[in-house]
Formats: C-alpha cells, sequence, structure tokens
C-alpha cells in the first residue's frame, strides 16, 4: 500500500503542482491578457487546487489503511471527544453553530488515540461545516454490546440527512460503506477507515429533522495495549 502513496505522488501530485505553477507563471501578465484567458487560467486553478486535496485525501487514507496497530493505548472516548469538541468550539461558533455533549465515565476502547482524534475531528468539522447557522450539534458517548459509540446528532428542520437516501434499517442508519453514501464528504469516508482500522464501523442517517453519525468501536480485541 505504501506503493501506491508513492505512486500517487510521483503520477498525480508531481504533474498537477507543474500545471498550477505554469498557471501561476502565465497569471504574472495577466494585465495583458484577455479576460477570457484570465477566467480560463483561474478556472484551472479552482480545479487543480480541488485534485490537489484529492490526492492528498487518498494518500491520508492508506496512511490510516497502513498503520501499524500493534502498540496501541486504552483511550477514554469521552475525555477525547471533549478535547476535541472543545479545539472545534471556535469554528462552531463563527457558523452560529451550537455544540453540545454528554459523555459517559468508562467509554473505553482499545486504539490509537491520534487516529481516534482524527475521526472523531472529522465527524464534527462535517456535522458543523454541513450546518445552518441557529443548528444544534450533539455529541455523545455511550456503551454498547460489544464496546462503545460516538454519535453526532445535527438538529435543524430543512436540512437534509447525511446520507443521500433513506436508509432501511429500523434506526434509520446505513453503514458508511455502502454504495449510497457516495456524496456524504470526506470527513466520513476517513472516520470510516478509522473505525474499520479499530474493528468498528460508521453509519450515517438519522429521521427527517434530524441529521445523524455514529461511530461503534469495540471496548477491546486480541491486540495487547501498550503499558497493559
Amino acid at each position: 500500500m505504501r506503493d501506491v502513496v508513492e505512486w500517487v505522488h510521483h503520477n498525480l501530485k508531481t504533474p498537477l503542482a507543474a500545471l498550477l505553477g505554469h498557471a501561476d507563471l502565465v497569471d504574472l501578465d495577466g494585465a495583458e491578457l484577455p479576460e477570457h484567458v484570465r477566467s480560463s487560467i483561474e478556472g484551472m486553478r479552482r480545479a487543480g487546487a480541488r485534485l490537489d486535496e484529492v490526492v492528498f485525501a487518498v494518500c491520508d487514507l492508506i496512511d490510516i489503511a497502513c498503520a501499524d496497530t500493534r502498540h496501541l493505548q486504552l483511550v477514554d472516548l469521552s475525555e477525547l471527544v471533549a478535547e476535541e469538541l472543545s479545539a472545534c468550539m471556535d469554528a462552531a461558533v463563527r457558523a452560529g453553530v451550537r455544540l453540545s455533549f454528554r459523555g459517559v465515565e468508562g467509554a473505553l476502547c482499545t486504539g490509537d488515540p491520534s487516529a481516534l482524534g482524527r475521526a472523531v475531528r472529522a465527524l464534527l468539522e462535517h456535522a458543523v461545516g454541513e450546518a445552518a447557522p441557529g443548528t444544534e450539534v450533539e455529541v455523545r458517548t455511550t456503551p454498547t454490546d460489544r464496546g462503545v459509540r460516538v454519535t453526532v446528532v445535527r438538529r435543524s428542520p430543512g436540512v437534509p440527512p447525511f446520507a443521500q437516501e433513506r436508509a432501511a434499517g429500523a434506526d434509520g442508519l446505513e453503514d458508511s460503506c455502502s454504495r449510497h453514501l457516495s456524496g456524504t464528504g470526506f470527513g466520513v469516508v476517513l472516520a470510516s477507515t478509522v473505525a474499520s482500522v479499530h474493528g468498528g464501523r460508521v453509519r450515517v442517517g438519522g429521521p427527517e429533522d434530524e441529521a445523524v453519525l455514529q461511530m461503534d468501536l469495540p471496548a477491546d480485541d486480541d491486540r495487547t495495549p501498550t503499558g497493559a
């Protein structure tokens, strides 16, 4: 898998950087260029920047999928979520979004705290980024039969759910790997990848007036956390 990252960098990122660099060079004489040419250059820049984000995202996902899971720690998800929530608070305030958190003690799982933090952050950023001013985003940690669950609920009438289609399940949620969910955004894909590496999953959906992101993680597995 590491070879894939190198291939992406060599065959996509390098020529893309050259393309954007040439666009900048041509634009140095922008004042002398016709309006339609300047508009085309700006379009190239926007498209190139978008492609650059996609390339970075692909490499990021591969890094997560190839993470070394031999040295894990016991992670308190309630503490981790509280930290990530605090880090997202300024962005939420600027967006006019109300963030709240309900955690439980002993929400423990075995995992990579850095990767799990990225997953929680990605879910929060996705929820806040999709929210209209005045929206409430509630985050909860709860125990389950197999382990622990992080739930992100966005409440705002008229805002569509994260999933593009209503799930068939009784709880209105669908696995994030479903073919129906290609429009849920990179944050959900990243969180789903992290959860999968840890033996868990991410589901999306919700009732008509809510959008729900749910990450389930096993409390433990056959891997031994560092220091145990």
